[in-house]
């Protein structure tokens, strides 16, 4: 697959005469120099109805003709809570004892909360992490995910990692982060979770006389 770093603009229509934006700009990447690739493949789009769309590449490459598009539609069932993002309270910061040069970071939600995908943040621009994202379950740390976290800036434009969606639902409220080396910033850790729903009928009763 071949590298990608282009700026595209998102219109919706409902005659494909008349066209009106959606989405100002979003940024697609793929790039790849000898290890894993870093990609940014995910859109995120506000509420529309409109019946077409369409992608205008306004800064970059030319997106390929092999170029698939695929749309998720995000709206919740009549008894699903959306989505919500919490960015998690760092509260560690020390050297891996089990690894030389590794370092912890670890972080606390405010309640055990079933998280669906984590998103690590990085603090400076122009760098990269490989990670490996450990849930506290019970007395034992637990592997979800192992993100490439980057954040690039190319002047005013700044890109960075996607959230990564766990292959299942973990409840937990302590989290770490497990890095190769000490970043020159502690990352953010940003969950993506959805609340439980509790719904409490009123039930009636009937005096009998």
């Amino acid at each position: 697959t071949q590298d990608l770093n282009t700026r595209i603009a998102i219109d919706g229509s409902d005659d494909l005469a008349t066209w009106q934006p959606v989405l100002p700009a979003a940024a697609l990447l793929r790039l790849r120099q000898g290890g894993p690739a870093l990609e940014r493949r995910r859109i995120e789009l506000p509420a529309t109805t409109w019946r077409f769309l369409r992608l205008r590449v306004i800064e970059g490459d030319a997106l390929p003709a092999s170029l698939v598009v695929q749309g998720l539609r995000g709206r919740a069932g009549q008894g699903d809570a959306p989505e919500r993002a919490l960015k998690a309270a760092l509260d560690g910061d020390e050297p891996n004892a089990f690894q030389s040069g590794g370092h912890f970071y670890t972080y606390t939600l405010p309640a055990s909360l079933p998280v669906a995908a984590v998103e690590v943040q990085l603090g400076d621009d122009n760098s990269t992490a490989s990670l490996v994202v450990d849930a506290r379950q019970g007395e034992a740390w637990v592997p979800v995910a192992q993100p490439l976290a980057f954040r690039l800036r190319q002047g005013t434009l700044a890109l960075q990692n996607e959230a990564q969606v766990l292959d299942a639902p973990v409840t937990a409220r302590e989290w770490r982060l497990r890095a190769p080396t000490k970043l020159a910033t502690p990352p953010a850790l940003v969950v993506h979770y959805r609340p439980h729903r509790y719904e409490i009928g009123r039930a009636s009763c009937r005096e009998r006389v």
